[in-house]
């Protein structure tokens, strides 16, 4: 599949074999597509598209019977790269346990996803963090994980 293909695919709309993601923070709901594409008539997820996506394009490259898609990471810049400065989506070298107290602190209901998501981080780091904040008594989760919400603890 060429670009131009990808970018034709990408411009005809979601649908029944299509979905788009914006990032792999969304890998979970990526996931269960692609399971629902296997059990019917087959079909196609693509990262990396999305108004906040600002992703290098995608190298396409046709190997024998199959395509290969390499995306590539946006390039550091000299304020702050993927190492020191600024990390992922977070503003001002904000730490990543900060990030998440302040995005529980605007949504109580938030889920583990949706914080990975918006902070453009693994899930599992954001459960290792999670996990930190618990331990230091900074944040507890009342109720189960669906349809319970998180505590910041005030120290």
């Amino acid at each position: 599949m060429t670009l131009e293909e990808v970018q034709d695919l990408i411009t005809s709309g979601e649908g029944e074999t299509l979905e788009v993601k914006e990032t792999t923070g969304q890998r979970v709901d990526a996931c269960e597509t692609l399971c629902g594409f296997l059990n019917k008539d087959g079909g196609t997820v693509v990262f990396g598209v999305g108004k906040k996506a600002n992703l290098p394009e995608p190298q396409i490259v046709a190997e024998g019977g199959y395509t290969r898609t390499v995306f590539m990471r946006p390039a550091a810049s000299s304020e702050g790269g993927m190492k020191g400065g600024m990390k992922g989506g977070m503003k001002g070298g904000m730490r990543t346990a900060d990030a998440i107290v302040a995005i529980i602190k605007e949504n109580p209901q938030i889920s583990i996803n949706d914080i990975a998501l918006r902070l453009s981080k693994a899930r599992s780091a954001i459960i290792k963090q999670i996990a930190r904040l618990k331990s230091a008594g900074i944040l507890r989760r009342i109720g189960p994980d669906r349809g319970g919400h998180w505590e910041i603890v005030e120290g």
